[in-house]
């Protein structure tokens, strides 16, 4: 609903229409370093100001409360915790508060730090080393690309809690996240953006890219590959646990609304195929893609395992073209009246809201990046079925072992009147001539080192380029 410098085009004019249709909805969002009050607070603000009352926290889940909800439930009592965060460091008071007296009980036994020195890192990872499958030691991150604690200056913060914490990104952060990542600490974090878009009045039609928390997650990740594959968790939209911690508390929030609780009657609106749309079809519900923002529908050739239903050019699009909804919304500050306001106050009511009209202001794309996922798919189990064939190998080989030595003819399927082809079944007639006798050797011998060449070509087209290789590579 919003980047950085103000709402994006049609956001108003959406919002007003699902409070006048009286929709349920849920906004969420994947930032780390803000709750629920905290977006509500931003869309209070003159410059992301949805509407002249501000939105329900009821309609507002975040990436940073799902993380909370996880931790919450899979930390266990007396654990080390090393944060880095960014914003005004509400993550603490959601510890203390969402689990209610159990979890504040919890967070009560936790060792939580914002900053290590050398030394204790390296005790923290020994400690991890030494208890892997206890989950002991943790690193999490509460960030939407920058990590300054609180707003102000250093003399501001001290006397807070997160006075003695990192102040920015740097060889510290990453050294001593790599003490505890690299022997075993388990990793959270809240999203997988890679950046956050930007835009510029004085480059207008461009788009700058911000660090965002899926860049600096990534760096981690090469602290602990290969073997720490499996103490990586991602709470945010599209993550490997968002899915119940998100998605699942999402469409919690839709039933309490009223709302049936249908996949089939939900659908995920977003702007990117790594996080929204892959959200949407990890829970079985409608997806469209938003081109306001970070992806466009040309991106879908490298997201083909996330194939959206939908995509329209801005948010505006998903409104019902006879629905009357006062202001246009295009995110400048200033309301102005919609075109079709008049005829649309004039059409009957049955006319609004439907079905087909919300499917004519969309454009149906034809799926056909999901046939090529299908196809992979299908690819990858024809690849399984071969390897499970390369398995009875070995014991081939030894059967036509076996049947040389003890004379035993193969199985072969009967074509007419043929003789058996075993050597000792079926021994060469005599010839007369010593030269015609050699010919047929020769000629075999030729004949292996011919396909023995055939292969190699084969090999070397595959690899380089050639037409023998395209077909290949085709099939």
């Amino acid at each position: 609903m919003y980047q950085p410098g103000g709402l994006i085009p049609g956001a108003r004019k959406f919002y007003r229409w699902l409070l006048e249709s009286g929709k349920p909805f849920v906004f969420l969002s994947n930032t780390g370093a803000k709750n629920a009050v905290g977006v509500q607070a931003r869309f209070s603000t003159p410059t992301y100001l949805l509407d002249a009352s501000p939105v329900p926290r009821e309609h507002i889940f975040t990436a940073a409360e799902a993380q909370v909800d996880y931790m919450l439930s899979h930390v266990p009592p007396h654990a080390k915790l090393l944060v880095i965060a960014g914003g005004s460091g509400v993550w603490r008071d959601d510890l203390r508060a969402r689990g209610g007296a159990a979890g504040a009980a919890l967070f009560a036994t936790w060792k939580v730090r914002t900053e290590l020195s050398d030394e204790e890192a390296k005790e923290w990872a020994a400690c991890s080393a030494c208890s892997r499958r206890a989950k002991n030691v943790w690193v999490a991150f509460f960030t939407d690309g920058e990590i300054s604690q609180q707003e102000g200056h250093a003399h501001e913060r001290r006397g807070t809690a997160d006075a003695d914490s990192f102040s920015d990104w740097g060889f510290e952060v990453i050294n001593t996240a790599g003490f505890l990542l690299s022997h075993g600490a388990q990793f959270i974090y809240t999203a997988d953006d890679a950046y956050n878009p930007s835009a510029d009045p004085k480059h207008p039609g461009m788009m700058f890219p911000l660090p965002g928390p899926g860049m600096f997650a990534e760096m981690m990740k090469k602290l602990m590959y290969p073997h720490g594959k499996e103490h990586i968790w991602c709470a945010g939209k599209g993550g490997n646990v968002g899915t119940d911690f998100m998605m699942e508390h999402a469409i919690r929030m839709l039933e309490k609304q009223g709302h049936s609780g249908e996949r089939a009657r939900i659908m995920m609106v977003g702007d990117r195929f790594d996080t929204d749309v892959r959200a949407g079809l990890s829970v079985g519900i409608r997806t469209c893609l938003v081109e306001s923002g970070c992806h466009n529908v040309e991106c879908q050739k490298h997201y083909r395992m996330d194939p959206a239903h939908y995509y329209a050019p801005n948010i505006a699009d998903l409104v019902p073209a006879g629905a009357a909804v006062d202001g246009d919304g295009d995110g400048d500050g200033e309301d102005e009246d919609d075109e079709d306001s008049d005829d649309a106050a004039t059409a009957p009511a049955s006319a609004l809201g439907r079905r087909d009209s919300l499917r004519a202001s969309l454009r149906l794309r034809e799926c056909r990046d999901a046939q090529l996922a299908h196809l992979a798919a299908l690819r990858l189990l024809c690849n399984g079925r071969h390897r499970r064939q390369r398995r009875h190998r070995p014991r081939r080989a030894a059967q036509r072992v076996h049947r040389a030595r003890h004379g035993v003819a193969a199985p072969r399927r009967e074509r007419g009147a043929s003789l058996p082809r075993h050597p000792r079944a079926h021994p060469p007639q005599a010839v007369p001539h010593a030269r015609r006798q050699a010919r047929p050797q020769r000629r075999h011998r030729h004949r292996h080192r011919r396909s023995r060449q055939r292969r190699q070509h084969r090999a070397m087209d595959y690899h380089h380029g050639g037409e023998r290789g395209r077909r290949r590579r085709r099939r």
